[in-house]
């Protein structure tokens, strides 16, 4: 990684410990800013833009979620997203139950497994389903999961 950015091991140690807090880093900087918060929406988030962010490098993402580096990405994403949504969720009155529990972490991670299992499945299978089609799945399996009439 140091060599590929043309920089000594030394200075990337000097602005991130691993390459985990790397890659938590720029999730949160780049791709958390696409997930449109709207805490009065059933799904509390508009995943479209990110959808579309993800379409636009497929290589990349692709890259996340074989082999090795699915094993340290997919946690980073989920717990990023998780911590997101417990945002959102706190920032919602009234928040309603969820069929599992009220917990707000337990729906938080609700939220977060499901974007991420929707993304990889989305990624595996070629993104042949358009990103605002890919949106109104989210929103029927998390705002109906999120509903008390779900």
């Amino acid at each position: 990684l140091a060599r590929k950015a043309r920089i000594g091991r030394a200075t990337f140690y000097s602005h991130y410990v691993s390459k985990d807090a790397l890659l938590r880093s720029q999730v949160q900087r780049f791709l958390l800013p696409m997930l449109g918060a709207d805490p009065a929406d059933p799904c509390l988030i508009d995943c479209t833009r990110f959808f579309e962010h993800v379409r636009g490098a497929p290589q990349f993402f692709r890259s996340l979620f074989v082999g090795q580096a699915r094993i340290a990405a997919e946690p980073i994403l989920r717990d990023c997203v998780q911590e997101h949504a417990a945002q959102l969720l706190a920032q919602r009155e009234g928040m309603p139950e969820t069929k599992l529990s009220s917990s707000r972490e337990v729906a938080a991670r609700f939220v977060a497994g499901s974007l991420l299992t929707l993304l990889v499945w989305w990624v595996e299978t070629g993104m042949r389903v358009p990103p605002n089609e890919l949106q109104v799945t989210f929103r029927a399996l998390v705002g109906g999961g999120l509903s008390r009439k779900g």
